[in-house]
């Protein structure tokens, strides 16, 4: 490429570049490449400037080739880092955005598990005002609702790895409704409009043993409940007054 000859301060650093003007192929091989500098944890021997380039740079892979599955995988699987995602000076906003971008057009079940858990990790870390920007677009909440009543009914008719998977999905997607719900009436709305509080109850009679995700869907229904027709609907069912 043109950036052949170009002196890095960071080995890294050519990568990052070459993904800002990458062909497809090249995108996908530099992403890999950052997967394995992660998986081996020797991303914390990079400067923090450094790591959120190679962010910024996964983010711009990511908008540019959305329907490319194995470079979408290659990204989320980057970005997906304990390390990473803790980092002062990410954009958590764009990484939130771009993460349900790229969920509402992937149907590969690997990029949706690793976007929703993105999304629920970085929705607390966000600015109010950014989080009530994200919540408000419809199509957020649409999806993040299908993906609660998906995995439950996958929970239920599966086994094994399936299931598995199912509730890990269903518990991330729970912690991000949760934290996009917030203080969020408009967003609380279009939750109940897409049927979510009958599928949180639904959770709640399947997992009434189960603390961990009772104490999601509780968290919900409280956002929820503060919208005063919505917590008017709820009291006057006799049935979700026995599941609470």
């Amino acid at each position: 490429t043109p950036l052949d000859g170009h002196s890095y301060v960071v080995p890294v650093e050519r990568d990052v570049q070459i993904i800002n003007c990458a062909t497809r192929t090249q995108a996908v091989m530099a992403l890999n490449d950052y997967w394995n500098t992660d998986r081996m944890k020797r991303i914390s021997r990079l400067s923090i400037s450094a790591v959120r380039k190679c962010v910024d740079r996964c983010l711009d892979a990511a908008e540019t080739y959305p329907e490319t599955t194995q470079l979408q995988k290659n990204v989320w699987l980057t970005i997906c880092n304990d390390y990473l995602l803790q980092l002062s000076g990410i954009n958590f906003y764009r990484t939130c955005k771009v993460a349900l971008e790229s969920m509402l057009i992937n149907t590969d079940a690997g990029v949706s598990r690793m976007t929703i858990a993105i999304v629920s990790i970085v929705a607390p870390k966000m600015r109010s005002q950014d989080a009530r920007v994200l919540a408000s677009d419809v199509r957020y909440v649409k999806h993040l609702v299908h993906l609660m009543e998906q995995n439950l009914n996958h929970f239920r008719n599966s086994n094994g790895v399936r299931a598995e998977n199912s509730l890990y999905t269903l518990k991330f997607t729970l912690s991000a409704l949760w934290n996009l719900t917030d203080d969020c009436p408009a967003t609380c709305v279009v939750f109940a409009h897409e049927n979510g509080i009958g599928v949180s109850f639904d959770i709640l009679r399947l997992f009434e043993n189960h603390n961990n995700i009772q104490t999601k869907v509780l968290g919900i229904l409280n956002n929820v409940a503060e919208v005063y027709e919505q917590k008017l609907l709820m009291l006057q069912n006799a049935e979700y007054l026995e599941a609470l």
